[in-house]
C-alpha cells in the first residue's frame, strides 16, 4: 500500500492513501468544491452605518462628583490616618474591650469607603 504524507506548511499533516498523483487529483478536487461555494453563496449589502460613539462628557452631577472625590479622598484618608495613630500608643490598648472594637470597626468601614470613593473616582474618569 502506498500513502503520501503532506505538510501543508501551517501545521497540519494529512495523509492520503495512494500515489502523488491521486493526492493531486484530491487537492485539485478540493479547489474546484472551495470555488463553487465561494461562488454561489449571494453577497449580502453591506451597510456602512457607524457605531454610536459613547460620549465621554460626564453630566452636571457626575462631573462635581468627579471634582469633589479627591477632596473626599484626602479627608477620609487623614481621619484613617488618625485613627491609626491612636492605636499605636500604649494607652489606647488599656481602654475597654468595647471601646478597641468599635475603633477598629470604625478604621474598617472607613478602608471600605475609600476604597468604594477611588473604585467610582475610576469608574468617572474612564
Amino acid at each position: 500500500m502506498t500513502s503520501v504524507i503532506h505538510l501543508d506548511g501551517k501545521g497540519n499533516v494529512s495523509e492520503n492513501v495512494g500515489g502523488y498523483s491521486d493526492w493531486l487529483a484530491k487537492q485539485q478536487q478540493f479547489k474546484e468544491s472551495q470555488n463553487h461555494k465561494k461562488t454561489s453563496q449571494e453577497k449580502k449589502p453591506v451597510t456602512t452605518q457607524k457605531p454610536k460613539q459613547q460620549s465621554n462628557k460626564l453630566s452636571y452631577n457626575d462631573q462635581r462628583e468627579f471634582d469633589a472625590l479627591p477632596d473626599m479622598i484626602d479627608k477620609l484618608e487623614a481621619q484613617l490616618d488618625d485613627l491609626q495613630q491612636q492605636t499605636s500608643t500604649e494607652s489606647f490598648y488599656q481602654q475597654s474591650h468595647d471601646v478597641i472594637d468599635e475603633h477598629f470597626k470604625l478604621i474598617a468601614k472607613l478602608e471600605n469607603e475609600i476604597s468604594e470613593k477611588y473604585e467610582r473616582w475610576e469608574e468617572l474618569g474612564s
